[in-house]
């Protein structure tokens, strides 16, 4: 595990026991599906551009997941956040592990969870979580 964290305090506001067992949700899914394959996972945290083009950051904060050994479509990926997981040994690789319900906590958090390709690699989960209220933005 590998940590790319942005300079300075982007507080949040949402459930911090919610928050650790979605990431632990997700770390158990990708660890699930790397073990035999190895690989690492990355854990980015960026303020947005509000237009993509150098402009001031949004009022939220983008929490990636990144596999660096991803081979997943990314339509595959995306439907695991839609649909709830399935029980039974394959529902770990293929049933996304319960991502679905990572998604809905981050949805109820006022934020939304979604896969992102990345060139030359496999899907990266982003997590855009709104600011709390009143936060100034480095």
């Amino acid at each position: 595990l590998h940590y790319d964290l942005a300079d300075g305090d982007c507080p949040v506001m949402l459930d911090p026991e919610r928050m650790r067992a979605a990431l632990r949700t997700v770390l158990a899914y990708y660890r699930a599906v790397m073990c035999t394959a190895g690989g690492r996972v990355e854990l980015s945290t960026r303020l947005p551009d509000a237009d993509g083009a150098g402009a001031p950051p949004s009022g939220s904060v983008v929490l990636s997941l990144t596999r660096t050994d991803s081979q997943v479509p990314l339509e595959q990926a995306r439907r695991m956040l839609e649909q709830p997981y399935s029980l039974g040994a394959s529902s770990i690789a293929g049933g996304g592990f319960g991502l679905s319900l990572v998604a809905a906590f981050v949805r109820q958090s006022g934020g939304q969870a979604r896969f992102v390709g990345r060139p030359g690699g496999g899907p990266v989960l982003e997590m855009e979580l709104p600011l709390a209220a009143n936060t100034p933005v480095p």
